[in-house]
């Protein structure tokens, strides 16, 4: 018989700086305990079977670096808790349940090098705050809802002097509609998705 841990089954010191439990087939919520981790630089629970939502307390977790709960069923929008993260550099929500807008507060990140969100419920504009985040390298959004433009501040991130090298939209121009779900400027998107088939070019190949 296979056992499936519970996230609450859990003793977490509160003195640790690293949590990695990936692919441990954990079940349950993420606990809102874990605002009491406040020495945490790293938070892995990707590839499990949690659910729920992310609590409101991890915005107590000043230290964190690392945020991964990528291929799990966790649901909700993201709290604006998230976006006053004072330390983070990589935030990995791809493939859940994620639903909602990204907020104009994620101008705030400025720490941020990585943000992938693809392949969830997410809908609506990318805000144009996005542009102000200088330290991106890798950002997803394709296979999700997003529509509207690139901010043209986005796709400034990926002149030579910055350091943006992977920017991935639904920008491939649908079949039955004859428009792409995100308009996307030449040369600033890598790779452009279509959001019917979830066919993914890369740009150089068909520049």
């Amino acid at each position: 018989m296979l056992l499936t841990p519970s996230f609450n089954s859990f003793q977490f010191p509160f003195d640790a700086e690293y949590f990695r439990s990936q692919g441990n087939i954990l079940t349950g919520a993420i606990p809102s305990e874990i605002g009491m981790l406040t020495n945490l630089e790293e938070f892995w629970l990707q590839k499990n079977n949690l659910d729920g939502t992310i609590p409101t307390e991890i915005g107590a977790m000043t230290k964190l670096a690392d945020f991964r709960i990528f291929a799990n069923n966790i649901s909700g929008e993201i709290p604006e808790e998230v976006y006053g993260l004072p330390a983070v550099n990589r935030i990995d929500l791809y493939n859940t349940n994620i639903t909602g807008t990204i907020s104009t507060l994620i101008g705030r990140l400025t720490t941020l090098k990585q943000l992938r969100v693809r392949s969830t419920n997410l809908y609506g504009n990318i805000p144009t705050e996005i542009g102000l985040l200088s330290e991106l390298r890798s950002v997803w959004l394709h296979h999700s809802d997003f529509s509207g433009s690139v901010p043209g501040g986005l796709c400034q991130l990926r002149s030579d002097e910055m350091h943006l090298s992977e920017l991935v939209t639904d920008c491939t121009v649908m079949q039955t509609s004859g428009l792409a779900a995100v308009s996307c400027p030449a040369g600033c998107c890598t790779e452009c998705c279509d959001q019917e088939t979830n066919v993914c070019v890369y740009m150089e190949e068909i520049n």
